[in-house]
């Protein structure tokens, strides 16, 4: 069955706009959630946006056994856990509205940001975290695009892709941007509409896409290492950015006109967006195998991990020894997870603030989820 007509076939509406382009994008991603959110409604879409005032200041890992812990962000105590019923691989942990989403082995939950109580679970065969956009969560099940009802947790729509869906989509506008290891998909978030997709022929990968000026971009692997930029109305390809020898794994990350691309050798590359050509590029130290997140720019610089990169030049400000999840940042603040502990570090120095260390039966790990007071939202979603 060709891509065109298993959509066809699994959408119950009929394709708007095809737009059919090769990509090659890599296929492995990891990548940091860290929230500003209170218990006021937020825009849902997952980006950097404010959304009304808290009164709480919260940081949230996925544990090991299943477990969800919820911290005081500034004191590190611990305020509550919460134990999942199911085991397997964390897919993922997003929060949004006051409710912290983590998808865990086959299941997708719900909880109340401040106590941890879980409003509502739905299982399945949930392959990624979920993305939360207009009253949605949409999530990958395998081989095909869920979207649940955030207030109830039942089935809105369902959507078959011929690939494997390992990230959560990226939503922005009404959309849910979907790369399933071969092609791009572009996915009205309420309805499930497909209004378009970029045939990725041999391989695209599955890392997130990123949203921003009004395109996609994605990372590309293979003939070409770098990233391509498409139009997000459409799905046409732009233009492209090489980064030469170095494959990039993890999602653009951009900041004014520089996109961020951490590659598989341990290289972080920036590249000006307006030239297409790479400004600096430095070695983190860490590989794909001893860290696989994305970067975080905040306070002027891009931080990997436990590591902090002057934004302009690329050089180290400050490194700390252990750290292996993406960092969540804010309020001066670095929040990272190394071995069964949740650190905060100061953003500028790396000077250590606060340690809660697990222990043996119930760890600390994944990528920290961070709420303010502030009630701004700041993520980026597995």
């Amino acid at each position: 069955m060709t891509i065109l007509s298993a959509l066809v076939k699994n959408n119950a509406r009929s394709i708007s706009r095809i737009c059919l382009q090769r990509v090659l994008v890599f296929t492995s991603f990891a990548c940091l959630v860290a929230i500003w959110a209170g218990c006021k409604k937020d825009s849902g879409n997952g980006s950097n946006s404010s959304n009304g005032t808290g009164t709480n200041q919260m940081v949230y890992v996925l544990g090991s056994q299943s477990t969800v812990y919820g911290f005081d962000a500034v004191t590190g105590n611990k305020k509550w856990i919460f134990q999942g019923s199911t085991s397997g691989i964390f897919n993922g942990l997003m929060a949004s509205n006051g409710v912290v989403y983590p998808s865990i082995g086959s299941t997708v939950y719900a909880l109340d940001a401040l106590t941890g109580t879980k409003q509502w679970s739905t299982a399945g065969s949930w392959s990624s975290s979920v993305n939360v956009t207009n009253g949605m969560a949409v999530g990958g099940q395998g081989s095909s695009v869920e979207a649940l009802d955030i207030t109830t947790g039942k089935q809105v729509w369902n959507r078959f892709v011929t690939g494997y869906v390992l990230r959560s989509p990226t939503v922005a506008n009404g959309m849910a941007y979907v790369i399933d290891g071969r092609n791009l998909y572009a996915f009205v978030a309420t309805t499930g509409i497909a209004e378009w997709l970029t045939m990725g022929g041999d391989t695209i990968g599955f890392s997130k896409p990123t949203i921003a000026n009004g395109q996609v971009y994605v990372h590309c692997a293979g003939k070409f290492n770098g990233v391509m930029a498409l139009d997000t109305a459409l799905g046409i390809k732009k233009w492209t950015a090489s980064t030469g020898i170095d494959t990039p794994y993890s999602s653009p990350v951009i900041a004014g006109n520089t996109i961020y691309s951490l590659c598989l050798s341990g290289n972080l590359c920036a590249i000006d967006m307006n030239t297409r050509a790479i400004k600096w590029k430095t070695n983190t130290g860490l590989s794909y195998l001893t860290n696989n997140s994305a970067p975080v720019v905040a306070n002027g610089m891009v931080y990997v991990s436990a590591n902090a990169f002057d934004t302009t030049t690329g050089t180290l400000k400050w490194s700390f020894p252990i750290g292996n999840s993406a960092p969540a940042v804010a309020n001066n603040t670095l929040y990272v997870t190394g071995g069964n502990s949740l650190y905060a570090l100061d953003a500028t120095t790396g000077k250590q603030q606060w340690e809660f260390r697990g222990d043996s039966a119930v760890g600390v790990g994944g990528n920290p989820v961070l709420i303010t007071s502030s009630g701004a939202v700041f993520q980026q979603i597995f």
